[in-house]
């Protein structure tokens, strides 16, 4: 089968494009067919039976621990709401305590002025000893003329308003 001048003497021993014998000479060697697998993340394990229950205990100690927080943090508010009311009150018992001390001083001096009268021998004045004097002329004055009012239950009322006077 040697044929120098025919052409399929070079096609059987140099396979032209697309033969199977090239094929077949480069083909790569099959390998065993493998079982698949899931992939994993390479610094992930499985968690153990252990693992799962620190997991459960720590979960459960970070709720308690929240829980108290805000039971404090409830506790706090009621403390700063009760904190303000008093502050109110402590404001509104100083303006009173101000105020008593001022009618106090006022009425310790209205005492001291009437006990030192009393030392001078000064008494108060009633309706009986007031006398009105017009003074329309510049060089003179005039007495006007008194009510008979200290006559009969005229006089037994002025002495009743003389006494309340002396109270008020």
């Amino acid at each position: 089968m040697q044929k120098i001048n025919g052409s399929n003497a070079l096609k059987e021993e140099f396979p032209v494009n697309g033969s199977s014998a090239l094929k077949e000479a480069y083909a790569e060697p099959e390998r065993p067919a493998r079982k698949p697998q899931t992939r994993r993340h390479p610094h992930r394990r499985g968690l153990t039976g252990q693992g799962k229950a620190a997991i459960f205990v720590a979960t459960v100690a970070l709720a308690v621990m929240a829980s108290f927080v805000l039971t404090l943090m409830a506790s706090l508010n009621t403390g700063y709401r009760t904190l303000g009311q008093k502050k109110d009150e402590l404001t509104a018992l100083e303006a009173q305590v101000d105020q008593l001390a001022a009618e106090t001083e006022g009425a310790s001096m209205v005492t001291a002025s009437e006990e030192k009268a009393a030392e001078m021998g000064l008494y108060k004045v009633n309706r009986d000893q007031v006398v009105y004097i017009s003074l329309d002329d510049e060089d003179s004055g005039e007495i006007l003329a008194e009510d008979d009012s200290n006559v009969g239950m005229n006089a037994f009322f002025n002495k009743i308003a003389a006494i309340a006077e002396y109270f008020y």
